[in-house]
């Protein structure tokens, strides 16, 4: 499990969640409330154009059909859906708090034998 680039909608805008991105060469960030529970993500191109037409809200474009499991979910149980979306997985406990992520491309090289640094 990654550690997620996250903001709080409550406390950051779309420069904001822009500046993380950029900060952490990411293309888009996971979208969290005051109590750390997921809310969604935003991309890079949506959250630039918020910023172009002057809104401070990132409700609008936030993304919220994530797959998501739990932190003790088995790997062998999500393999075969892993592969197959470019979506990272979202890993949050029993009451939605975000714990990390699980990035496609890690999963399938260790699967392959590759070592994997994160």
């Amino acid at each position: 499990m990654a550690k997620a680039h996250v903001v709080n909608i409550s406390k950051a805008g779309p420069r904001v969640a822009l500046r993380r991105m950029r900060e952490n060469d990411i293309s888009s960030i996971y979208v969290v409330d005051n109590e750390n529970k997921f809310v969604g993500f935003a991309d890079a191109d949506d959250v630039s154009e918020l910023i172009k037409k002057g809104s401070k809200d990132l409700h609008s474009v936030l993304k919220t059909d994530v797959p998501k499991t739990h932190a003790d979910t088995p790997i062998n149980d999500l393999i075969n859906d892993i592969s197959k979306t470019p979506i990272p997985y979202i890993v949050v406990d029993d009451d939605d708090h975000l714990l990390g992520i699980i990035l496609r491309g890690t999963v399938l090289a260790a699967i392959s034998g590759e070592e994997v640094t994160a």
